[in-house]
């Protein structure tokens, strides 16, 4: 028996390039599936892997010390600055969690609705957001049950049917933290600030 539920996305479901290629204003959140339907099939609960926490820490630990000037840093105008890098990584983070998949409390909804861009937050408040929104992903990803990993959200965006497991969501949540924390370690590198030591 399958369950639907209808809901308007956030604004970054509005805005986000990949959102706009996999993602609709309407979701179709499917109990249970077949096994020829799977997509991206899970594996194991996420909980059990160590390495996001490792690089969690990192990223605060670099974003730490840094001054208000130091955030507005770019490698290039055409770029995202350091602080904006930050911004970003923390706005994605909540935009699939709660605009996509309705989960995390209060303070994570109010980041998944953020403008695409915008102002750069003080330091303070980028490292409590980043803790706020990994937080809210290691209390889901505790809870989360391997089928719960299968749980496909299906739906439509501009004609084209689109298909993401929960265990796809998570992992391009993941690689997203690691490419655009490069950036931003880059960036730190190329002004002579100390970049996350991995």
């Amino acid at each position: 028996m399958a369950l639907t539920q209808s809901r308007k996305l956030s604004p970054f479901a509005q805005n986000c390039d990949t959102l706009k290629r996999h993602s609709a204003g309407k979701i179709n959140r499917s109990c249970k599936i077949s096994r020829g339907e799977r997509k991206h099939g899970a594996q194991h609960p996420l909980s059990k892997d160590k390495g996001w926490d490792t690089y969690q820490n990192h990223l605060i630990k670099a974003i730490e010390p840094l001054t208000a000037e130091q955030l507005e840093l770019k490698i290039s105008p055409n770029l995202r600055s350091i602080g904006s890098l930050a911004r970003h990584i923390i706005r994605t983070r909540a935009g699939w969690l709660n605009g996509l998949m309705g989960e995390g409390g209060p303070d994570v909804a109010a980041i998944a609705r953020w403008e695409y861009e915008g102002d750069i937050p003080p330091t303070p408040e980028l490292l409590r957001d980043l803790k706020v929104t990994f937080q809210a992903w290691q209390e889901c990803l505790e809870r989360w049950t391997p089928e719960d990993l299968e749980y496909i959200f299906r739906g439509e965006r501009w004609g084209e049917p689109y298909e993401l497991s929960r265990q796809w969501i998570i992992w391009h949540v993941i690689e997203h933290d690691l490419h655009h924390g490069g950036e931003l370690s880059f960036s730190l590198g190329a002004h002579g600030l100390a970049a996350p030591d991995l």
